[in-house]
């Protein structure tokens, strides 16, 4: 086995131990910008050519999802035809992963970390030899059906914490022959990199988290947010919701499942977020700009198998989304059939001058294909900041929780209010690297704006005002409270000294 290619390397049985740094968020007070026009349109695209490897051996391959990991971007693949250093076909890896080495400079070149001395990729989720043994019993060669158990892993890698090296794969297993397939569910596997080595390994954990005729959840999208996985997973050509504490990704039943208004523990309850979805992707995303409805953005294809990049955009990870088809994947040397396993690679270009790499993929023999896409613009909006950190904890709040207000401001102004910053109480300090929190008002004019700001204003000193007003009744309950409590004192005591000048009469 090697490593680039050519030194030796044995996966690990257990990972080693590094902190995961945290992000913050910063504050933005510079110049106002432009963000992508909605709906979207694309008015230019270059093609980029084939994700290669930088070996030169032309593999066959599909998916070609990427993904973060340990600060480094990883490509996931399907089906990989190897060849030897002489070009020769050696045999299908069913699932492998990739290095972009160059991600900065050229996105499409990656790199294997692990190559038999045979040419056989080595995959991601290793098989266990119960299926190297079934794999092998019914190869061709061998006189067999020609079955094999494959691990697919369409939604990619998911990261514990930006940076951490961290991550998961849900990857669906299964038997596939050539007239019909079997599934068998859904299973997890742990990976890791670390900042000292580009390998990444991956452990299995459960084999069928999810059996066969559940959502096979995981497999279609991944992200992490709030601590938790929020999963995307296929049923009965729809697209469910799931999430889970990262702690917790063996726990079966720790997972909840989104029913249209809550996360509920039943699968069973849970709603269609998307439909006749193929593959495709779910990221946050700077695209179309803070607040304005567009924070979560989709690309993939449908399942029509009309090779178009769809698209979609939502408030919240949970919907409502809102698709379009915005360009036609065509392939490059092998154009025939239908393009499929379509995802968007939002590190490779400036999402916030419209860019955006989207790949997709031929059918047999071709490869993945990679395209930079621009989109139309907007005109530059306005902004401008409104603190409220140096306030009351109790103004704080209620100013965050004005959520109807906000509506009508944003409704009157044209301009939206997005909540940023951390709440602080006071006497405390802001963690490192995090702002005070405040409203930062948005507009596509500095007239609306400005009125945004104005009403704003209004509402927090009403806010302000209620508030004084309510310390100083509580001040004046507690002051007539002391006073009852001061009088009753003063006349025990008044009754002591009385008690004190009496004289017993002598007998």
């Amino acid at each position: 086995m090697s490593r680039g290619n050519e030194m030796s390397s044995s996966p690990p049985t257990s990972f080693p131990s590094f902190s995961c740094p945290g992000s913050a968020p910063s504050l933005d007070k510079g110049q106002t910008r432009s963000y992508v026009k909605y709906p979207p349109q694309v008015v230019h695209s270059e093609t980029l050519g084939y994700v290669f490897d930088n070996n030169k051996r032309g593999y066959s391959r599909d998916i070609g999802r990427s993904s973060r990991l340990g600060g480094r971007i990883y490509f996931s693949f399907g089906d990989t035809f190897c060849k030897d250093s002489a070009g020769q076909f050696v045999g299908i890896a069913n699932q492998t992963i990739a290095l972009a080495i160059n991600a900065a400079r050229n996105p499409t070149e990656t790199e294997y970390q692990r190559i038999e001395e045979d040419g056989m990729v080595v995959p991601l989720v290793p098989f266990t030899e119960e299926e190297v043994e079934f794999n092998r019993a019914h190869h061709a060669d061998n006189g067999g059906d020609g079955g094999r158990i494959t691990l697919w892993m369409f939604g990619g890698v998911v990261e514990e914490q930006l940076g951490c090296g961290y991550g998961h794969v849900f990857y669906e297993k299964g038997e596939q022959y050539s007239d019909h397939s079997v599934a068998h569910g859904v299973g997890v596997a742990r990976v890791a990199t670390h900042p000292s080595y580009r390998q990444a390994y991956a452990i299995r954990l459960h084999d069928t988290l999810f059996a066969a005729g559940e959502p096979r959840w995981g497999s279609f999208s991944a992200m992490t947010r709030d601590g938790h996985y929020h999963l995307w997973g296929h049923h009965d050509g729809k697209i469910l919701l799931a999430k889970v504490p990262v702690a917790e990704v063996e726990n079966r039943a720790a997972y909840e499942f989104w029913n249209g208004e809550a996360y509920v523990a039943d699968w069973g309850w849970a709603v269609p977020v998307m439909a006749q979805m193929q593959h495709g992707a779910v990221w946050e995303s700077r695209l179309f700009g803070p607040g304005r409805g567009h924070d979560f953005v989709f690309v993939g294809v449908s399942s029509a198998g009309d090779s178009k990049v769809r698209m979609g955009t939502a408030p919240r990870l949970e919907g409502p989304w809102k698709f379009s088809d915005v360009f036609e994947a065509l392939g490059k040397d092998y154009p025939d059939g239908y393009m499929y396993c379509m995802y968007p690679h939002p590190w490779a270009f400036r999402e916030e001058e419209g860019e955006l790499m989207v790949s997709w993929s031929e059918h047999w023999p071709g490869g993945v294909v990679a395209a930079k896409l621009v989109f139309a613009m907007d005109d530059p909006w306005h902004f401008e900041i409104v603190p409220i950190g140096h306030l009351g904890r109790e103004v704080q709040e209620r100013l965050v929780g004005a959520e109807e207000e906000r509506g009508r401001i944003t409704a009157a102004s044209g301009s939206i209010i997005v909540v940023q910053g951390r709440l602080v109480y006071h006497g405390m300090a802001t963690p490192l690297g995090e702002a005070p929190l405040h409203f930062r008002v948005e507009g596509p004019t500095s007239e609306g704006v400005a009125e945004a700001v104005m009403l704003l204003g209004r509402v927090r000193g009403r806010i302000v005002a209620e508030e004084s007003e309510r310390k100083d009744e509580e001040t004046e309950a507690k002051a007539a409270v002391s006073r009852r409590k001061g009088g009753r004192w003063q006349r025990v005591a008044s009754l002591l000294r009385r008690s004190s000048d009496v004289v017993p009469a002598e007998e």
